[in-house]
């Protein structure tokens, strides 16, 4: 096969590399019509009002905002839905994305969801929140979360360069290019590989608290998980 030959294909793969990257770059960047539906990670909060009854005996008038416009952070309410991009976050009030919002938004932005919840969840309801979440829970170390998302932020960003470095200069006819195309495809896939490593163990490790379950009774046997989440890493870095 000729070098040539080689080269188009991979500029090829280089090209979609980079087209699942954007797609990848831009999710929860804003409410429009295609961000919102993607996401590295989407925490639903849908049952922590009943699980913190089940648990506590005590009910949650004004655990939830009535109103999708009040501002985030601001301890006046949880939505239904958190979700996480590259660049920040996006809350919604049910599985139709309908009364969307998104907070600051800023370079690698972190992954901290109990951190972000507590901040919506209304006073009286703090003390629950925190200690229905065991800490043994990887939801709960902050920390780490936040450590690990932003490293891996810059592996997929650096990555994503190197990706279109390759496509740039691999439609350049020339030896030079051709090797600087190469070079920059390898690294490309490396630099993308280690950080959607990075993600999925991060979000493997918040995953944890969809495995903690509270209100089990005996008769009947019953038991209300605190929270879900719908995790998986979005197109363009999962290399």
């Amino acid at each position: 096969m000729r070098g040539e030959t080689c080269v188009a294909v991979a500029t090829f793969f280089s090209f979609t590399s980079v087209l699942l990257l954007i797609f990848a770059h831009v999710g929860q960047i804003n409410t429009s019509s295609v961000p919102r539906k993607l996401h590295m990670v989407q925490v639903n909060v849908t049952n922590y009002g009943i699980a913190l009854n089940a648990a506590t005996g005590i009910a949650s008038p004004g655990l939830y905002v009535d109103n999708a416009s009040l501002p985030l952070g601001q301890r006046l309410g949880l939505r239904q839905l958190y979700a996480w991009g590259l660049y920040g976050y996006c809350t919604y009030e049910d599985a139709q994305l309908s009364g969307a919002q998104c907070g600051n938004h800023s370079f690698a932005t972190t992954f901290t969801p109990m951190d972000v919840i507590l901040s919506d969840t209304p006073d009286p309801y703090k003390v629950p929140w925190v200690t229905l979440v065991p800490n043994f829970s990887g939801f709960k170390n902050s920390a780490t979360l936040a450590n690990m998302t932003r490293a891996a932020f810059y592996f997929l960003f650096i990555g994503t360069l190197f990706a279109g470095a390759a496509l740039i200069t691999g439609v350049i006819k020339h030896k030079v290019t051709f090797i600087i195309s190469s070079a920059s495809s390898i690294l490309g896939t490396i630099f993308l590989l280690i950080g959607s490593a990075v993600w999925t163990a991060a979000i493997g490790q918040a995953e944890s608290i969809n495995r903690i379950a509270v209100g089990v009774q005996t008769l009947p046997v019953s038991s209300h998980d605190i929270l879900t989440s719908d995790a998986w890493v979005s197109p363009g870095s999962a290399y």
